[in-house]
């Protein structure tokens, strides 16, 4: 499969539309289309992935901001072109070192929100688990004074960065698909169902491809956990 750049994959899009030089869709409407295919292509595929760190605050329950931490503060969350544009955290490891390069760190188990529902014990540890809600990222036991100062190591999914074209910021691999689901978008603005159809279909079925025979997932137990909500019998 070859590398496209954005001229190559604006040429092909014009190649499948019958449209050699703009007369309907101009390049900038192409472009567009392209970029939307590759957030699509990273959301679906999860093909994106990077990691940040993070120095830990206050350890010995030293208030919110030293178990909380805000995808923001992480470099991992918004929608400028700086940041982390997180799609999904995927694992979070703790350094047991001041610095952040350091060897010898170790995962953290995932949980689910609703474990820590029945959780009333404020004692204080070394990290052991982590959860994420609405754009934070939570770590339990409460840090120690033994884990102040340390570092966490988040690995995640990201659309692609502002400030790139996301077609071609995507791997190389499935760049080409972004093609069918431009020429899908051109022929829905001229009214072209049946045509658009055809090349969506052909778009979402090869990411489905990918996402299930390359880009296999790991189990990931804040999805597939199945727990029973006893909150309301407290009460």
């Amino acid at each position: 499969m070859a590398f496209y750049d954005e001229t190559q994959l604006v040429t092909e899009v014009r190649r499948l539309i019958n449209e050699p030089v703009a007369l309907v869709h101009s390049d900038a409407d192409i472009v567009a289309w392209l970029d939307r295919g590759g957030e699509e292509i990273a959301r679906i595929t999860m093909c994106l992935e990077r990691d940040t760190c993070v120095k830990q605050l206050t350890g010995d329950l030293g208030g919110v901001g030293s178990y909380m931490f805000t995808y923001a503060s992480l470099g991992i969350g918004g929608n400028s072109a700086a940041s982390g544009r997180c799609i999904k955290i995927e694992a979070v490891h703790y350094a047991r070192s001041t610095t952040a390069s350091a060897t010898g760190a170790y995962a953290l188990m995932k949980t689910h929100p609703r474990q820590m529902a029945h959780n009333t014990s404020a004692t204080s540890g070394l990290p052991a688990e982590w959860w994420d809600v609405d754009e934070k990222l939570f770590i339990w036991p409460l840090p120690s004074d033994a884990a102040s100062g340390k570092y966490i190591r988040v690995l995640y999914y990201k659309h692609p960065t502002d400030g790139y074209n996301d077609a071609t910021y995507i791997p190389y691999h499935l760049s080409e698909y972004t093609i069918y689901f431009a020429v899908a978008k051109a022929f829905m603005a001229e009214g072209k169902i049946a045509q658009h159809d055809q090349f969506m279909s052909i778009f979402y079925s090869m990411l489905d491809f990918h996402r299930q025979d390359i880009h296999k997932e790991s189990p990931d137990s804040k999805d597939m956990v199945k727990i029973q909500d006893n909150t309301r019998f407290l009460e």
